[in-house]
Order: C-alpha cells, then structure tokens, then sequence
C-alpha cells in the first residue's frame, strides 16, 4: 500500500491516506454505501434522488487522490444504478438495466472528471476551502458545468431505456441537476476536508461548547420543518433562524464546523420534509426537497465562503507573527553582533595598551634607578613604537567594514603563507616572549597558504598571547601545522599549568561580557572570541591537556 502525502488547509496538519489498487475498493464501497443512501430520498424517478451525496464524494475523492481514481466512481455508479433498474417497476429487462447503468455511470465519472479537473486547474486544488478566490472559482466552474453533464447523460439514458416517466420529466431534470449541484458544493468540500484534515482535537471547554451548538442546531434544524413548533410561531421565518448558528459554527471551527453543521442541518431538514413537515410547501414531495436543496446551497456558500474568509484571515495573522518573529530576530542578532564588537575591540586593544603601560612603567622605574643607559632607553621606545605601531593596526582593522557590513561580511583576501602571518604575530609579541625568555618553536609545513589571513591572525594571536601568559619562564611555546586532505590543522602549546578537567569544559565561554578584567588571568573573552571566528570560519577550535602539564590548542580549517 502506498502512501500519498496531503496538504496543509486551514491550519491543521496534513493527513496520510493510503492510496494504490488495494484502497480502491474500499472507496468503491463508500461510494455504495453513500448512493443507497441518497437514493432513499427519491421522489420524482427510482433513480433521481433529491439529495446526491455521491456526486460530491467522488468529485472530492478525484481532487484529492488524483484523476487515476475515476475507477471508483465508475464501479460504484455502475453497480448502484444496475440494482435499481433491476428492480424498478417498469420491469426492463437485465441487458437494459445494464446498458443504461454503464451510460448513467460514464456521465457521473466525466461529471467528477470535469469537476476534479476545473478545482484542480483553477480553484486551487485541494486548496480551495482555504481562499475565497479558489472557493468562489470552485462554486462558478466545478460546480454547475459538472453537474450539467451528468444530468443530461443520466437523464436521457433513462427515457431512451424506458426507466423514465415523461410526464414528470421537467421534474427530474430539475431535481436531478440541483441534487448533483448541491452534492458537488457540499459533500465535495467536505470529502476533501475529511480525507486531507485530522478533525481537530477539542478542549474540554471547547467541547461543551460544540455540544451546545449541535443542540442549538439540532432544535433549529427540525424547526425550520415544523416537527415539534408551537403552532402559535407556525408563521415565523424559521429558514433564517439557523443563519447565527451556522455563523457561530464558521467563527468558532472553522472549515471543519461550519461544514459539519451543514450536514447536520441537511439530514434533519429533509427527514422533515419527507415526513411531511415542509419546510417550503409546494404541490408535490419532490418539489419542497428542490426548495429546500437550493436553500441548503445558499446556506453552504455563505458558510464556506465565510470559513474561507477566516481562514484568509488566520494565515495572513500567521504570516505578520512570523514577520515581525524573524523582524525580532534579527535585531536580537544585530545586538549581539554590536556585543560582540565591543568586546573584540576591547580584547583587541587591551594587550598592546598592557604592553606600552608595562614598558613605561618599567622605563620609569629604571630612568629613577640610573640603570638606563641611552641606547636601551632609544631601544625601548622603539619596542613601545612597535607595539603602538600594532595598536594602530589592529584599530584600523577593526575600522575596515564600511557600509554597514558586518564582522563576517569583510572583503575575502589572497591566501597568504602561515608563517608570514605568524611572523607578524610573534613580532607583536616580542616584548612579551623576551620577558619570559620563552622559546617559539615552528614545526611542521609553515607554507601552508591560508585564504582570509587576517581572520586566522586574530584567532592565532589569541592563542599565542594565551599561551605567553600562562607559559613559566624558560619554557618553550610550539606552534605547527600540518595539511590533512582539505583540512588544515594548527596546534599552540605551552608548558603551563593547563586547565582543570571541571573548567575546561567551559574554557569557550565569556566569563565576562560587559567589562574585560584587567588581572593577568583574564576575561575569558579572547578564547570565546577565537572559538567564534573560527566557527564562522567553517572550523573549530579544542582544547587538551599535554601530560604532565601543558595545554595545547588545536584549530582546524577547511583548505
């Protein structure tokens, strides 16, 4: 059994049907089951009903599953007209009865063939309860054209095989073309409906609520027939006093109600009028049960027509919530992004400002001590000049997006070699190594070329001024760098105390957000920084202990 995926409509969830020749007969069977009993309101002709539930099952059924289904419309039509002109008094013979049941049920599958084409050409599909446009372009084509087709087909087989009575003719062509017109605007809604639609899960209130609608409804219903009214109303207009009702269904449940309470009305009203409780008197049976389906017609377009309003309403109130969702989102985005700007100029500016206040203030003290002679004095101006020569660059740097853009919208640059870019690194951190007699060891293919330098220089400086701080005097800091297919891999280790198990789980999260630290321990910003460039990058950055003590940073690239 295959299964076949159905739409969205009004909001609900769409349903599973199981579809392919094993489900067919099941359809088949509804179909049967519909025609008997549409034809227990058969007046005029043993095979005319006044009400014709079948032609809107199977125009709904070939809207849905498809045009391929037309099978199930012929087989039921042909086996529910056979059995009644079999036992139709004017006694044809079973050649007959066969003959003007296929002809009958050839009308009724191009009926639902035009009529499952027009909706699916023009209204919309099985989409079409869910817009006024598509609902009124399916009550303007799929309805009147359709019907027509059936009506002349079915009944001109009739009179051609003696199973018609001319006398009454004008009287079933009549009720014939209302009953498959009101059939189709009715049940073929609902058809589609059901079968595309899980009936909606009701609260407890809500379901009170609904009960008391179908009473309200119920009562109304049996009023418009006159079964139990008191005979001092009998002149009331009783068709329009279900009209609130219905309206409350349509505002209240939506598709689904305001079909429901049509069906509902539809059974009750016309088990009146065939008891005899007319709803619109008229000479005959028949014609009060053609009054009172063209009343039903106008009850079920203006219900429709509102439900589809509302849903109209319904998906443009969704559409501006998810406007104004994704509106939100990105100004919560564009605040982070201003955060996190503050917080990479702060980091950024925070160690070449350290560095120029450490220089002077170390200066200062040796000038007091007459330790300085004036070569080392014109050489540490120039460290200090070197390091504001940084500063500016870095100031510049961040200064470079224009127009707008944002901290991932800067202009791609040309691959450059990985050691030009930590030559410029560890020249900005000069000062900083010669004080803790650190050595840098490079290790591994320093040729790498690397796309968006600029990029991985500021992950790289984060890790190697890291790894400066937290490394012992005289230890040795390793930077290397290996290609493995279309990934680049970049370790900076250290020999330093590394970081607890407990806090390395947490190692690329900000400490701190608003103010950065000014202690030799630091915010933690830089790390969190780093891991959130080189994920923007397409990489990541990880962390792992060196044993004994030690940790190293591991960032990995694409090519």
């Amino acid at each position: 059994m295959r299964a076949t995926g159905m739409a969205s409509v009004a909001g609900l969830p769409a349903r599973v049907l199981p579809g392919g020749m094993v489900a067919m007969p099941v359809y088949t069977a509804v179909y049967v089951a519909l025609a008997a009993l549409s034809l227990s309101t058969a007046y005029v002709q043993a095979n005319a009903a006044a009400v014709w539930i079948p032609s809107g099952y199977s125009v709904g059924l070939l809207i849905v599953l498809g045009l391929r289904y037309w099978p199930v419309v012929a087989v039921g039509s042909c086996l529910t007209n056979f059995a009644v002109n079999v036992t139709d008094p004017a006694g044809v013979s079973v050649h007959t009865a066969a003959a003007v049941a296929f002809v009958i049920a050839s009308g009724n599958v191009c009926e639902a063939l035009l009529g499952a084409y027009l909706t699916r050409r023009f209204a919309a599909g099985r989409e079409f309860l869910a817009r006024t446009r598509s609902f009124a372009a399916f009550a303007l084509l799929a309805v009147p054209l359709p019907a027509m087709i059936s009506m002349t087909v079915g009944v001109a087989a009739s009179q051609i095989g003696g199973l018609g009575s001319r006398f009454h003719l004008p009287e079933v062509v009549l009720t014939w073309y209302i009953a498959n017109s009101v059939g189709i605007l009715v049940f073929a809604s609902l058809t589609c409906l059901v079968l595309t639609q899980p009936v909606p899960r009701l609260s407890v209130p809500k379901t009170l609520e609904a009960l008391l609608l179908f009473a309200c409804l119920a009562f109304f219903s049996q009023a418009i027939c006159g079964i139990y009214w008191s005979q001092s109303l009998g002149d009331w207009p009783k068709s329009y006093m279900v009209v609130p009702f219905l309206l409350w269904a349509c505002f209240r449940f939506g598709t689904y109600g305001a079909l429901l309470s049509i069906v509902l009305i539809t059974a009750i009203s016309v088990s009146g009028t065939m008891q005899g409780y007319l709803a619109f008197p008229a000479q005959t049976p028949a014609r009060a049960l053609i009054y009172l389906q063209i009343y039903l017609g106008m009850l079920a377009a203006m219900a429709i027509s509102v439900s589809a309003a509302l849903c109209e309403v319904n998906a443009l109130r969704t559409s501006l919530e998810e406007k104004v969702r994704a509106r939100t989102k990105g100004i919560e985005d564009l605040l982070r992004e201003r955060e996190a700007l503050t917080s990479i100029v702060a980091h950024d500016l925070q160690s070449p400002l350290y560095g120029v206040r450490n220089a002077l203030r170390a200066a200062a003290e040796a000038i007091k001590a007459k330790r300085l002679s004036s070569d080392e004095i014109v050489s540490a101006m120039g460290m200090m000049a070197e390091t504001c020569s940084t500063l500016a660059e870095r100031v510049a740097g961040l200064l470079a997006p224009k127009g707008g853009e944002t901290l991932t919208d800067a202009a791609i640059e040309r691959d450059a070699p990985l050691a030009t870019v930590l030559d410029r690194i560890l020249s900005a951190h000069q000062p900083g190594i010669e004080r803790k007699a650190a050595q840098v060891s490079l290790e591994g293919d320093m040729k790498i070329a690397i796309s968006r330098p600029t990029e991985i220089e500021y992950i790289l400086d984060i890790l190697v001024d890291n790894a400066i701080k937290h490394s012992p005097k005289g230890s040795r800091i390793e930077v290397a760098a290996y290609r493995h297919g279309s990934s680049i891999e970049i370790l900076v280790a250290d020999r330093g105390q590394g970081v607890a198990a407990h806090a390395a789980k947490k190692l690329f999260f900000p400490r701190l957000l608003a103010a950065l630290a000014p202690d030799a321990s630091g915010s933690g910003m830089g790390l969190y920084l780093a891991s959130e460039r080189a994920a923007k990058l397409g990489g990541r950055l990880t962390y792992s202990q060196v044993q004994p003590t030690g940790a190293r940073f591991r960032l990995v690239l694409p090519a």
